[in-house]
């Protein structure tokens, strides 16, 4: 019903990772602090003439995610990262849907380079898979510890700075930050300032007590509720799965190699292989 009024105004519905009109696309934030905010905060990037970065600092007004969050317990939380971050290179393979329309990247899973490769992927510990199996709940806050933060908010103003690792961010004196409006302040630090952080693991635990699954793409129509069903069928059956996983070399080939699998499977080409 909603199409017909969208098609109207030049818009639509469309079940894709990456807008193919993006480049045609008003990639600017909504009037909100929070998006105005990441939006001049990304933008931060043009300026570091590094090749690190890729070209598109937008990147986060026309990419689109099928994020599911699920409840889980005290006890149970780091098997649910654990089990679930060794998947993540099958699920590129059965979920992957966003192509870059119009580049020249080969992939068929772009999502990730854009967050990767943006000034939140300065320091690998803030996206993408965990590089290891989480062997306490103080091996996984320590690894939280090398995050980054990079915003606070004094009053109604919300403040923008260079990345900071988390471990190091009270230590700091003052800090040089920058508000929506360009006007650039010195701030002192505050634990406050960690109620907003976040990073942005593929495997997310928030506040709210559930783990947010954040690396899958937006899905054509027909299976917009797919990776809910996934996550859901193997959070329910986590016994199983992590059986599975401990039991088969591919996942133990995994654990070692997770970044090299996950961008091996990421290539349009090499889906197709598989897939074939």
């Amino acid at each position: 019903m909603i199409q017909p009024y969208l098609r109207d105004n030049n818009h639509e519905l469309q079940g894709w990772g990456v807008n193919p009109n993006w480049a045609k696309n008003d990639n600017r934030p909504v009037k909100s602090p929070r998006y105005e905010m990441l939006m001049d905060f990304l933008e931060l990037s043009k300026a570091k003439n590094d090749s690190f970065f890729h070209d598109y600092p937008d990147y986060g007004f026309f990419i689109c995610g099928s994020q599911v969050q699920l409840d889980v317990s005290k006890t149970s939380y780091l098997r649910v990262l654990n089990a679930f971050n060794q998947i993540e290179g099958p699920k590129a393979v059965l979920l992957a849907n966003s192509e870059f329309w119009g580049s020249d990247w080969d992939l068929a899973l772009s999502r990730d380079v854009f967050w990767e490769n943006s000034m939140r992927g300065v320091f690998e510990e803030n996206t993408g898979v965990f590089p290891k199996v989480f062997e306490n709940e103080d091996d996984y806050f320590s690894y939280l510890s090398e995050t980054a933060i990079f915003t606070a908010t004094r009053g109604e103003v919300t403040y923008y700075f260079e990345l900071i690792r988390a471990k190091d961010y009270l230590n700091k004196p003052a800090i040089q930050a920058w508000s929506i409006h360009g006007k650039e302040v010195s701030i002192q630090p505050s634990e406050d300032d960690f109620k907003t952080h976040r990073s942005y693991q593929f495997q997310d635990l928030t506040t709210r007590g559930t783990v947010e699954f954040r690396s899958v793409c937006t899905q054509p129509f027909s299976a917009t509720f797919a990776p809910a069903a996934l996550h859901l069928g193997l959070l329910v059956n986590l016994d199983t799965l992590e059986s599975i996983l401990k039991g088969t070399s591919l996942f133990e080939v995994l654990t070692m190699i997770i970044l090299e699998f996950v961008a091996c499977f990421r290539k349009r080409k090499s889906q197709r292989l598989i897939l074939n």
